[in-house]
């Protein structure tokens, strides 16, 4: 062990560079090239979430948490032995049974992986917010540029929810689809199977941005990221669908050696908030078996620590995940989903009323300005074919444009690892 130490303060010591570019998980903490600062001692967030007193109750023993990601490396020694045979989907939601989402060329599902269930095996390894769950990875096959067709993850979500998958885990996300009904079928079929879906807000480093999809859509954990301070990081998206926010800033996480020779990298982005927040919904499926993924979805919400504005406000959310009250609160049980309206649907009186008088006010715009109509029309026929192409695919670590690229300690020097890009393309899938 004292050999192991010395050699990780030679490196410590060593002169770090790191660089923004393209579209990756996020922008890079620059480490104090003289700091002897251990992989452990660098899980900040590991104090600021109690985790420690949270695994007292509970280390996500009998859950399963699906990666829907760019696969999970399970030779790497955080996680080894807790990475279940998976899928890897691709063209339009096809399934490829050739490949079983255990491995990953680009380092993204191994870093989410080890933050949800990183064994910790020693002070240079990544203690996961819980050790004990297993990971069940759904590999998205990448296109040429990086990124993500929407079909796919739909699909690859789907295929998780009826393989065993407890919660499902979206470090990702692209332009908000025009509305679908599938939107609301992904929900109701994750309710109706008994499964919490957690994504990513989304980061941005061009200013104030609306949440991604699938973040945005009613149902799912919509997270958002936070400093070391305990506040909002300004890198991460904000909104009306943030639900709730954790540690986003200098996250160390697992890496496959093909991407990083020292096998680890330190990152920010919401990507990693999102792992530790499904991280956490795995300490309470495994605490509390009996309960339904409602009231997971309740506790993360009631148990959560409020910053900002009283009540859930746009960037925290309801508040900041704290594992330890997650366990210990006392949460009563709900009988519907919280992030979904009980209300029941209008009468259709009321609703025919509301239709007809529709028709009436459209009739009187086009008697009267027909050509103007018309002209309306085609523009608006332009933007949706301009959004549509534009909205197809979606990025790793619920990126926006012109984030940086993020950055791999490999040895002595930080290199690059290839980040997505945001190409245009067609709408998501009905």
């Amino acid at each position: 062990m004292g050999r192991q130490l010395a050699g990780w303060r030679k490196l410590s010591a060593a002169l770090l560079v790191a660089c923004l570019a393209g579209t990756g998980t996020g922008a890079l903490w620059q480490p104090r090239p003289a700091a002897a600062e251990t992989i452990r001692e660098l899980s900040w967030f590991l104090d600021a979430m109690h985790v420690r007193d949270a695994h007292r109750i509970s280390r996500g023993e009998r859950t399963t948490v699906a990666v829907v990601d760019t696969g999970v490396d399970r030779d790497h020694p955080d996680l080894r032995g807790r990475v279940l045979a998976g899928i890897e989907v691709g063209d339009g939601g096809t399934p490829k049974p050739q490949a079983d989402g255990r491995s990953d060329s680009d380092g993204h599902g191994t870093g989410m992986a080890s933050l949800i269930a990183g064994s910790g095996h020693g002070v240079n390894s990544v203690l996961g917010i819980a050790p004990e769950a297993e990971i069940l990875p759904v590999r998205i096959a990448q296109t040429a540029n990086g990124s993500f067709e929407s079909a796919d993850v739909y699909h690859g979500v789907r295929w998780a929810v009826d393989h065993g998958a407890d919660i499902v885990n979206m470090s990702l996300g692209g332009d908000r689809s025009t509305d679908a009904p599938w939107k609301k079928q992904l929900v109701d079929y994750a309710i109706s199977k008994d499964v919490v879906l957690i994504a990513a807000a989304g980061n941005t480093g061009q200013g104030d941005r609306r949440v991604a999809e699938p973040a945005s859509i009613p149902g799912v954990v919509s997270v958002s990221g936070v400093t070391r301070s305990g506040r909002f990081w300004k890198g991460s998206a904000r909104g009306p669908e943030v639900v709730v926010s954790a540690p986003a800033e200098r996250l160390p996480m697992a890496a496959p050696t093909s991407v990083s020779d020292s096998g680890y990298v330190l990152a920010d982005g919401t990507s990693g908030a999102t792992a530790l927040v499904s991280g956490v919904a795995a300490l309470i499926r495994s605490a509390f078996p009996d309960i339904s993924a409602n009231d997971v979805i309740n506790r993360l919400i009631r148990t959560a620590e409020d910053r900002g504005p009283a009540g859930r406000d746009e960037e925290y959310g309801f508040g900041v995940i704290n594992a330890r009250i997650a366990l210990e609160g006392d949460v009563p049980a709900v009988d519907h989903h919280p992030l979904v309206s009980p209300e029941p649907a209008r009468s259709g009186e009321a609703a025919a009323v509301r239709l007809a008088d529709r028709r009436t006010s459209y009739r009187a715009l086009v008697v009267v300005g027909a050509f103007i109509g018309t002209v309306l029309l085609l523009i608006v026929v332009a933007c949706l074919w301009y959004l549509a192409r534009r909205s197809r695919q979606v990025v790793v670590a619920g990126m926006a444009p012109g984030v940086g690229e993020m950055q791999v300690p490999a040895g002595l020097v930080w290199g690059r690892l290839p980040g997505p890009v945001w190409p245009p393309g067609p709408v998501w899938p009905p």
